[in-house]
Order: structure tokens, then C-alpha cells, then sequence
């Protein structure tokens, strides 16, 4: 993917379609043009994968990979409730949640169909959108803060609420898999760490206080809250980056220096090193979420070199941003 790098939209489609992109891209093409023709594409692509995944493997494993989709679900969840909280219009097509301005937001590859988002569109509030959420896990979570974010106005109870349900549900599944799981409960355990680490370095950044972001912490990781807290009362910001590297994986020369480079390289150094150990695995739940987690890696790629394209960056930068220049 390196060779689109630099090129034109217009270039880039011409390359893509002697892909397995060619479908996608013409599917989408009297519909859209330029930036957004290829951010639909790449996404509709993506969900196609993401479909495919988790559409034949055995019940207690097809849970898990559910589950672990539903995280579009969620991301979309929080786009659509930030909107009505700020009175911004969002529209919607077949395919994407766009937004006033035609840019699409969201990816529907999780578990919550368009049709049942087109309706939650269509309510007229945050409290009537979640009401209608509330046959899902997800949203029965949120409402359990519904009080708190009435008492406050602040949404971040009911995004953490999403959080916490995800990921304590990602780590409880886990458990009732048969078979040789240690890589992705491994993974899943940095993968929450190196989240978390990153909450504290974002809260140390602001001046924010580690009581407003205690209960952002999610929980299944191996590093402790009080371990947390006191990285944050009393380590340097160095010395936090360089926990962050450590537990993604990644050499210590190769850690950046701002935040924004520092989570993408901790994905993609998680990504290398945990890619060999499930493709090792035979064919089992690991070589599935290897799988989707492939195909998470092409997007990000692909959508990284499609911005960079948007808005002239150099090359080098726009390998910085997709991880492929480190």
C-alpha cells in the first residue's frame, strides 16, 4: 500500500480497483465522488470482511467476535448522542451515518443494523434515543448513569458506561472460550493497559485530576488502578510514554514524542506483535480475530493515505500517521 503514498484520489481509485476494492468502488460510484467515494469504499469493504468473519464460526466463539464488533456499534452510538446533545444535524444514506456536511462518521459493521440506527436518527432526544437502545446490553449500561449525566449534562457518564460494559464483557467471554486462547486474552490485556496508560497521559497533558478520570479506566488489564494513579501522581510524562511503549512493544528509540503518534504506533506495535503469534495458532478463534484485525490495520492504512492525499501532506507524514514509516 505504500505505492498509493502521494497520489491523487483519482490515482488511488484507479490503483485500488485492480484490487478487491474494484466492487466496493463501483458500487459506490454514482453516489459519490472523491474523498468520500473512497472512505465509503474502504469502509463498505471493511464491513464485508468484518461480516464474513463472524459469519460461520462455532456459537461460543461467534459471541466473542459479536462482541467484539460491537464496538462500531458504540463508536456510532457516541457520534449519534453527541449530535442531539449539541443540536447538530446528522443525515443518513443506505450505506453510512454522515454528517450535515456529507462526511461520513461511522462504520456499521457491528451488531445494530442501519435500519434500527435510521430510526434512533429519527428521535427527537438524547433520552428518547437511549430509551429505544435499551433492548441492547449496550444501552441498558447507559442507561444505568442516565441520572448522573440528567444531574451533570456531561455525556462522558454515559460513554464510559459503554466503555466499561464493553471491555468487561470482552475479558468475561473470553473466559467460557474453549481452547488455546492465551494469545487474544494476552492481547486483550496489553490492549487495555496501553489504553489505559493512554487516559493518564491525556489527563496529565490537561491538568485534568486523576479522580475525573478514575472510572474511565477500563477494567481487564494487568496494571492496576493504583498502579495507574500512582503513574500518574508521581511519574514523568517520559517516563509514562516509555510505560506505554513497553507494554505495546515497541523499541525505545522508535517512542514519539506527542500523544496522537504515540497511540497510533502503540496499535500497530501491538499489531506486530501479537499478528505472528495468531497465525500460528491452527485454525481457531485466534486465526479468526487475526482476520478482522488485519482488515482493521488495511482500513486505518487506507483511510490515512486517503486524508493525506485530502489535504497535501508529505509522504513522510502520512507514513507516520498510518504507522507504515516506523
Amino acid at each position: 500500500m505504500g505505492s498509493l503514498v502521494g497520489r491523487k484520489h483519482e490515482d488511488i481509485v484507479q490503483m485500488l480497483l485492480k484490487t478487491s476494492y474494484r466492487g466496493d468502488l463501483e458500487a459506490l460510484s454514482s453516489a459519490y465522488s472523491g474523498r468520500s467515494h473512497l472512505e465509503n469504499a474502504i469502509n463498505r469493504h471493511f464491513v464485508k470482511k468484518n461480516r464474513l468473519a463472524i459469519s460461520s464460526p462455532p456459537p461460543g466463539v461467534k459471541n466473542f467476535l459479536k462482541l467484539y464488533v460491537s464496538k462500531w456499534d458504540i463508536d456510532n452510538i457516541k457520534i449519534l448522542l453527541a449530535s442531539k446533545e449539541l443540536g447538530h444535524k446528522i443525515s443518513e444514506d443506505d450505506t453510512f451515518i454522515v454528517n450535515s456536511r456529507g462526511i461520513p462518521m461511522g462504520v456499521f459493521a457491528g451488531n445494530i443494523s442501519t435500519e434500527e440506527f435510521r430510526v434512533v436518527l429519527g428521535l427527537p432526544s438524547l433520552e428518547a434515543s437511549i430509551d429505544y437502545l435499551s433492548r441492547y446490553p449496550v444501552g441498558v449500561a447507559m442507561a444505568s448513569r442516565l441520572d448522573e449525566y440528567r444531574r451533570t449534562g456531561d455525556l462522558s457518564f454515559l460513554f464510559t458506561a459503554m466503555d466499561t460494559f464493553y471491555f468487561s464483557e470482552i475479558v468475561r467471554t473470553l473466559l467460557f472460550i474453549r481452547g488455546d486462547e492465551s494469545p487474544l486474552r494476552s492481547y486483550f490485556r496489553d490492549y487495555i493497559d496501553l489504553r489505559n496508560i493512554m487516559v493518564v497521559l491525556k489527563a496529565r497533558d490537561q491538568e485534568m485530576d486523576f479522580s475525573i478520570i478514575k472510572e474511565r479506566l477500563s477494567p481487564g488489564g494487568s496494571i492496576t488502578p493504583a498502579v495507574l494513579e500512582d503513574m500518574f501522581r508521581n511519574s514523568s510524562m517520559a517516563d509514562i510514554f516509555e510505560s506505554a511503549g513497553k507494554v505495546a512493544g515497541g523499541e525505545a528509540e522508535q517512542h514519539p514524542s506527542n500523544l496522537t503518534d504515540l497511540e497510533i504506533m502503540g496499535r500497530m506495535q501491538l499489531y506486530r506483535r501479537y499478528h505472528p503469534s495468531f497465525l500460528a495458532s491452527s485454525i481457531s478463534v485466534n486465526t479468526i480475530f487475526d482476520f478482522i484485525l488485519t482488515a482493521e490495520r488495511e482500513r486505518d492504512i487506507l483511510r490515512g493515505i486517503v486524508i493525506g492525499s485530502s489535504y497535501g501532506m508529505k509522504n513522510d507524514t502520512v507514513l507516520k500517521l498510518t504507522g507504515m514509516g516506523v
